[in-house]
């Protein structure tokens, strides 16, 4: 076993430990929870009925406005990844001209000195 193992099992173990210990101290305050849970209202601030009277739109539906903005979102990623690509060739490119410049000024330098 390395140190490294060594280290993530005393880690692992004194993490279960801890929650082990914290669940024993909290289970008496859980079980005195009450059973039923109220349901609480929704926010209202925000709802449809309100964005189609502030912005005057005849048909406006939450999920239709949350895909058109990650459709939005998933297009302006794929641009950035496509500009981070097209960069990137061009930095590998630059890089493989840079090396064949320098074998060719290698090569005439042999070539020089053997003459």
């Amino acid at each position: 076993m390395d140190i490294f193992q060594a280290i993530t099992l005393f880690f692992s173990a004194f993490s279960l430990l801890g929650v082990v210990i914290i669940l024993t101290k909290k289970a008496p305050y859980l079980i005195e929870l009450p059973k039923i849970v109220e349901e609480y209202p929704r926010n209202e601030s925000f709802s449809d009925e309100k964005i189609k009277r502030v912005f005057g739109f005849i048909s406006f539906s939450s999920d239709v406005f949350l895909q058109k903005i990650l459709s939005k979102i998933k297009v302006l990623a794929l641009k950035i990844e496509n500009k981070t690509q097209a960069e990137l060739e061009k930095s590998r490119k630059k890089l493989r001209v840079k090396n064949i410049d320098s074998d060719y000024w290698k090569n005439i330098k042999k070539s020089t000195k053997d003459k």
